[in-house]
């Protein structure tokens, strides 16, 4: 399962930067 391990390693960076939008942009339609 060394492939999934990579393969997490790589898609996390873009979950958290999508998250981060996803926040952000709640964040300013809150304001």
């Amino acid at each position: 399962t060394v492939g999934f391990e990579v393969a997490g390693r790589i898609v996390k960076p873009e979950k958290d930067a999508l998250l981060s939008i996803c926040t952000r942009e709640r964040f300013e339609a809150g304001r």
